[in-house]
């Protein structure tokens, strides 16, 4: 005979399902404001017949929205209307320097392919192209990822280098966003930057240049740099978490650009057992391919890659010297190294 039983199991189920539709709704309230440019019209109050007619809006559903937007604490209600919190207008409005507007857009890429799971799960990963993956996928968030703390140390460890205060050319080699650079060249105002990346990746590039009003002393170079020259002269270059960087024959490309007594600042995360990760993460990892790129089993790994040790002895093979290494995780290392010459 079929009963009920007393529901504290359902409720436990049930209780998971209901919280992550929550937190997909209130993405999606943010990505519309995202894409609306609500923030940006609300850095004065305004109400919700001035918002409509400014957003093209129908005026009942935009009043929910800035109602639920509240409530989470991203705008505030007065008298005169809606208005940004300072944290908001600070991230969210699409002309701070500091936005992470294309990054909450970048998420609904990923949500797209988490839509496809029950079809990848009979035909396997997402197929991607390079240029696609890291320009809609990748650097939008990493560059918030990287402002939320890793930036800072980042630019703490290289700006206490002596070296650093001669640096007059840097090269950011697969610079994505090229938020480094742009810290870099705040940090030294002597030094002309420059960002190598994918022609997809380097448009996205000279946006985050112009928020900072850096386009003249930040430069963009489009190009593959499995491929193609990198160039020559640099005092410094810098690499973040990007294949090239532990890649031998880019390495050998890195050297032979750099003058003597340049530094190489290579940010890489290497291969250890027991990393922390969530499962959800593991799955993602494994449900897409870049062309080009042949990923390890490990999350943030790839076919090939060595460990930190063995990275030393090949930067130290190669002629570099005075190696330093910062640890930033149990797996994710800040290695800075000088090409010969003086030290």
């Amino acid at each position: 005979m079929l009963v009920f039983s007393d529901g504290a199991e359902l409720e436990k189920l049930w209780s998971v399902i209901s919280n992550s539709m929550e937190q997909l709704k209130l993405y999606y309230m943010l990505l519309a404001a995202v894409k609306l440019s609500l923030f940006d019209a609300v850095e004065s109050p305004k109400s919700v017949s001035e918002l409509s007619c400014e957003l093209s809006c129908e005026p009942l559903i935009l009043e929910g929205l800035c109602n639920a937007l509240v409530e989470v604490g991203f705008l505030r209600k007065d008298e005169d209307g809606y208005v940004n919190t300072s944290v908001t207008s600070r991230y969210l409005t699409k002309r701070s320097p500091f936005s992470v507007c294309d990054a909450i857009e970048s998420f609904s890429n990923d949500i797209s392919i988490w839509a496809k799971l029950s079809e990848l799960l009979k035909e396997g990963p997402f197929k991607l192209s390079k240029g696609e993956f890291f320009a809609r996928h990748v650097i939008h968030r990493m560059c918030v990822e990287a402002m939320c703390g890793e930036l800072q140390k980042t630019l703490d460890v290289v700006c206490s280098i002596s070296a650093f205060r001669n640096v007059r050319r840097m090269l950011d080699i697969g610079g994505g966003h090229g938020i480094y650079t742009v810290g870099f060249a705040l940090a030294n105002p002597e030094m002309r930057g420059y960002i190598f990346d994918l022609p997809e990746v380097a448009r996205e590039a000279k946006r985050y240049i112009e928020r900072f009003e850096l386009g003249n002393r930040v430069h963009v170079l489009s190009g593959d740099f499995f491929k193609d020259d990198i160039g020559k002269g640099y005092d410094m270059v810098f690499s973040s978490y990007n294949p090239g960087g532990k890649n031998p024959e880019v390495v050998k490309k890195i050297y032979n650009a750099l003058n003597d007594g340049g530094m190489f600042v290579s940010k890489q995360s290497f291969p250890v057992d027991g990393r922390d990760k969530s499962s959800i993460d593991e799955l993602w990892w494994y449900m897409w391919t870049v062309d080009g790129m042949k990923k390890d089993r490990r999350m943030y790994s790839f076919k090939g890659d060595v460990s930190l040790e063995g990275y030393v002895d090949f930067l130290e093979g190669l002629g570099f010297k005075a190696i330093r290494v910062e640890d930033f995780s149990n797996a994710d290392k800040l290695v800075v190294a000088r090409k010969g010459g003086k030290q």
